[in-house]
């Protein structure tokens, strides 16, 4: 018959860990209490290592699931992050073009006042001429 301590150093778990799946002992099983000390015999024994290699087993398949999405997340955020990028691509040449066709009418604009300017003046010659 083994203690707690010696199962614990065993299975290299702690005293806390083996104490709660003894918690979760079945009824045909039992442990003996000697002088404050829990003697457990082999049948507990290999109920306790199925119980807690069980749970390492969970929490290892666990792990493996949370990493695989973690993956899976890194990827579509790579390739939002492509989408993005080709959008702001596509934006800056957008934007490039409309910049062009802003110079473009400025200067008809400034065009467009010289030459009426000029009429004006035109106007202005013709009448005092006439005057």
């Amino acid at each position: 018959m083994k203690t707690i301590q010696e199962i614990a150093i065993n299975l290299s778990v702690s005293n806390t860990t083996v104490r709660n799946h003894l918690k979760k002992l079945s009824q045909d099983l039992s442990k003996f209490k000697q002088k404050n000390v829990y003697k457990i015999d082999t049948e507990v024994e290999k109920f306790l290592k199925d119980s807690i290699l069980k749970n390492r087993n969970e929490d290892l398949n666990s792990e493996k699931q949370e990493s695989k999405d973690s993956d899976m997340e890194t990827v579509l955020l790579e390739k939002r992050a492509e989408e993005i990028f080709k959008d702001n691509e596509y934006l800056k040449s957008e934007i490039s073009k409309k910049d062009n066709l802003i110079e473009d009418l400025t200067i008809l604009f400034k065009q467009q006042q010289k030459l009426q300017l000029d009429a004006n003046k035109e106007l202005l010659k013709y009448k005092r001429e006439r005057n």
